[in-house]
């Protein structure tokens, strides 16, 4: 893999623990602000006013934007549901015409990467860049030797400048090493949501209510192991403790939904479940059709959390190295984060663009509420001690 100008190695970076109540208010203090209008985005290529002073760095932009389009082509992969994605990488077509852009996106990583696997052991490489929940990249991608490093390939000023971020650009990186994986993004994770023709606002306000006998066979969930429950039961777990999951998940006779994020978000918008896990980004496209203003999130007061989007990976042997180099960079800037943030319905960690989504954005008096923040390395041993738990109920 030849890549133009890859940069230099990180320093050491210390592990972060898994509680980060501080991180968080540092976040919201810099970071959140009352919404602004949205500036209209900009197709030109990022970094081509740069004069002067980062001539040098123009140079090695410019020098990469070539080689970028002399591949020709960029391959996305996504773990995440909707469309954003696609329009994400039809963003990034119209910044820099000639590199054709192929996006797939799956809804949870055990979709993907028995396929990965597969084409892996056969020789074939297809993907550029991986969007994917550290709790998979971690393990599956980089324990397993599959990918280079993405920090030597983030060289643009504007996404190195740590006053552009909250909690400065160190703060995006979700392994302990802060060199495997990088998310811009970043919100609150909300646990469930309510069909708002069955369930009546403020019945539901904190996670003890859930075990109310009137929603026995009423709460719908993912594939226990496999699906999206296990960081909904994680966070669940350690605010209310062990019992209260088992009960949960047994007493109150849940519906299982399989891993079909899609099927979940429809099956509570049409009532079939009264509660039930919303992807956001389907919600959107069932609002654009006049579907869905009957669901609202479910905040319950003593279970919520904070979460990054699915950071940015890339494997070795990537087919269209210096295509993915500029991608990371294109979209981790004020430009590419101001297309990539409103599509697919997550906040930018940018404090130069605005809000996303209101719904998940953490503002400053809503801190306190917040005691962890999943995503990133602190989290897989936390996430295991469920899946063990989960694994046993499912025998």
């Amino acid at each position: 893999m030849t890549l133009v100008g890859s940069g230099s190695s990180p320093p050491e970076a210390s592990r972060r623990g898994f509680l980060r109540i501080s991180a968080l208010a540092t976040a919201a203090t810099l970071g959140a602000c009352a919404p602004v209008a949205t500036p209209a985005p900009s197709t030109a290529p990022v970094g081509s006013t740069q004069t002067g002073k980062d001539a040098a760095w123009q140079e090695e932009w410019d020098k990469l934007v070539v080689a970028a389009k002399s591949e020709g082509k960029l391959t996305l992969q996504f773990i995440g549901a909707g469309t954003g994605y696609a329009k994400t990488g039809e963003a990034f077509q119209a910044a820099f015409p000639g590199i054709e852009v192929d996006v797939s996106n799956v809804g949870t990583g055990t979709l993907f990467l028995p396929k990965f696997w597969q084409e892996r052991n056969a020789g074939v490489q297809n993907y550029d860049m991986i969007g994917m929940q550290a709790v998979y990249g971690i393990p599956e991608l980089r324990d397993k030797k599959a990918l280079v490093p993405i920090r030597p390939l983030i060289f643009h000023p504007e996404v190195l400048d740590d006053s552009k971020w909250v909690n400065g650009f160190e703060g995006g990186f979700v392994d302990f090493e802060k060199r495997w994986g990088y998310s811009g993004n970043w919100g609150e994770r909300i646990l469930l949501w309510y069909n708002t023709d069955l369930v009546k606002d403020g019945e539901i306000k904190v996670a003890k209510d859930l075990l109310d006998a009137k929603w026995k066979g009423k709460i719908a969930w993912h594939d226990a192991i496999h699906g999206a429950t296990f960081w909904q039961a994680t966070i669940l777990r350690l605010t209310q403790g062990d019992e209260f999951v088992l009960r949960l998940f047994t007493e109150q006779e849940p519906q299982w939904v399989g891993r079909d994020d899609r099927l979940m978000t429809e099956g509570v918008i049409r009532g079939k479940y009264p509660i039930g896990r919303i992807n956001p980004t389907i919600l959107k496209d069932f609002r654009a059709q006049g579907l869905g203003n009957n669901v609202k999130p479910l905040q319950l007061a003593d279970a919520r959390l904070a979460a990054f989007d699915a950071p940015l990976w890339m494997p070795d042997k990537a087919p269209h190295p210096n295509a993915a180099k500029l991608f990371v960079n294109w979209l981790l800037s004020p430009q590419g984060q101001t297309h990539y943030a409103p599509l697919i319905l997550q906040n930018s960690r940018r404090k130069d663009v605005p809000p996303a989504d209101p719904e998940s954005y953490i503002a400053p008096d809503k801190v306190a509420a917040f005691k962890y923040v999943f995503g990133d390395e602190n989290e897989l041993a936390e996430s295991n001690k469920t899946i063990a738990m989960l694994q046993k109920l499912a025998r």
